[in-house]
């Protein structure tokens, strides 16, 4: 990606020439940007694509309460209303309610009275909770989460202040639809930790944003910027609380912060809380199955090639004709390992744009249309069927008949796997066990591994278990490399009292 450092130092020194802090200790002082706030700002209005217009479409801020959060997100509300190039610029602070959404308006609206540059420029009504910028028919207001009225809207911008507090994901759907007659729109979410079964937004945002960080998926044009103690941290460490907060000691009293942290400990309904606004961390997680730090223990070196003329058995999830499809071959090797094989297939239409590089890669096939062709899957199996000998294929009754019997009509074994925790309980945990003791193997392949870091684990009251997505309604996630790996994994669990070499085609007397 291309960088402007104009364009950023254009940025950087829009806060201090043109801003005024409004309140507290700093009240009638230059803006200038905290430390932490100079990369962030240099790099949303810096980095470019090849055509010159901006990189970032989507910017993901997660910083504890008190770093300066509120001023920051005013001050960069006020760069995209009348310093941003934009004719007609509209730029809205956008929250779960009027109130909390007028907390970064008002402080704008006070920076931008106190600024020399900018009170005589701007036109403010605090009854409407708008500024106006005439020289270029632009303007910032605020909108809240009655996400009916706000379709139609065109924004330049938009400032969407606590993500958290989103119940549904409603009124940043109504503010981003309204992008495509913009150029280079902008939304800006900076927000604390939120809880995952209460904030479906907060998560998604989140869950896409880590695994950007971590490489599990791209996408150029999501910024992620990220501030919080991890999960193996000390939270009596100071450092730990400094590494949370690039504020504390400057903007953040530490004794104040101590004295929080003190009082927290000894209050114990204090302490989720504590833990959420001041170290960033979520007071819930979803429990996540498979250990993700094994994933490069578990790779070895082989290709498709490699497993020529070999005996697998098949899991197939077909998911829904608008979603990920999935095929995993698994073959047991004389030393008791398992190699994976996989394919997975969407409709070209339905490609996203952090699916991408799986596509140019060819970890992901596109199937023409609009929906999932059935028939192309069922060509593509048969062309592994030449290659390898497949015992059986497993698969979920969802959607599956018709395919199931043109399989059957090829030659192929089909399986009936009912998708439920009872059926998936032995299988699961036999997969499970298989992982953790390193005989399961993989060839790297980045679908299933985005996958696997996705995947929860539900259980009822008897131990069964089954793999599940984080939130079957809301979650973006996707499981179906993992759900058709258990699929295919049942016919391990159904055949252990048979040697691993009758697999092997291998017969002993």
């Amino acid at each position: 990606m291309p960088f402007d450092n104009t364009l950023a130092d254009k940025a950087e020194q829009f806060f201090p020439l043109y801003l005024r802090h409004s309140i507290g200790r700093f009240a009638g002082q230059k803006f200038t940007l905290h430390p932490y706030q100079v990369p962030i700002t240099r790099q949303i209005f810096g980095t470019l694509k090849e055509s010159g217009l901006r990189q970032y479409r989507t910017v993901f801020i997660e910083v504890p309460r008190k770093n300066g959060k509120s001023s920051f997100s005013a001050g960069l509300a006020l760069k995209l209303l009348c310093a941003d190039g934009e004719a007609g610029a509209q730029v809205f602070s956008a929250a779960a309610d009027r109130q909390q959404a007028g907390i970064v308006f008002d402080e704008a609206a006070r920076m931008a009275r106190s600024s020399p540059l900018l009170a005589s420029r701007l036109r403010i009504l605090d009854s409407r909770k708008n500024i106006s910028y005439p020289k270029s028919s632009s303007f910032y207001r605020v909108v809240s989460s009655d996400a009916g009225r706000q379709h139609g809207l065109n924004p330049h911008g938009v400032i969407f202040d606590e993500v958290h507090t989103q119940k549904t994901h409603d009124l940043w759907i109504a503010m981003t639809s309204g992008f495509g007659a913009r150029l280079q729109p902008l939304i800006i979410a900076i927000t604390t930790a939120g809880v995952p079964d209460e904030s479906p937004l907060w998560w998604d945002l989140h869950e896409k944003a880590r695994q950007i960080r971590e490489g599990l998926i791209e996408d150029p044009s999501f910024l992620s910027v990220h501030f919080g103690a991890g999960p193996g941290d000390d939270y009596e460490d100071p450092a730990v609380w400094h590494k949370a907060n690039p504020g504390l000691g400057s903007i953040i009293d530490f004794e104040s912060f101590r004295t929080d942290f003190v009082t927290a400990k000894t209050t114990p309904r204090l302490w989720n809380d504590w833990l959420r606004y001041n170290l960033n961390l979520p007071v819930q997680q979803f429990d996540r199955w498979l250990d993700m730090f094994q994933w490069p223990q578990l790779q070895d070196d082989y290709n498709e090639r490699d497993l020529d003329g070999m005996e697998c058995v098949a899991g197939l999830d077909l998911s829904s004709r608008l979603d990920i499809t999935a095929l995993v071959l698994l073959f047991r090797m004389p030393d008791d390992t398992v190699r994976s094989l996989y394919r997975f297939w969407l409709p070209e239409a339905a490609v996203q744009p952090e699916y991408r590089s799986w596509v140019n890669s060819g970890h992901l096939i596109t199937t023409p249309g609009d929906s999932i062709d059935y028939e192309y899957i069922r060509a593509e199996i048969n062309e592994l069927g030449k290659r390898y000998r497949i015992a059986a294929i497993n698969y979920d009754t969802f959607r599956a008949d018709l395919l199931r019997g043109h399989l059957e009509c090829d030659g192929f074994t089909c399986n009936e796997v009912r998708f439920g925790i009872r059926s998936m309980d032995r299988p699961s945990k036999e997969f499970e066990t298989a992982w953790v003791d390193g005989k399961f193997r993989h060839n790297g392949n980045p679908v299933f591994r985005w996958m696997c870091d996705c995947v929860t684990i539900r259980s009822d009251s008897n131990g069964n278990i089954m793999p599940v997505k984080p939130d079957r309604k809301k979650s973006t996630k996707r499981i179906d490399g993992v759900a058709a790996t258990v699929m295919a994994w049942d016919y391990f669990a159904r055949h252990t009292e048979a040697s691993m070499y009758d697999f092997q085609g291998l017969r002993t007397v």
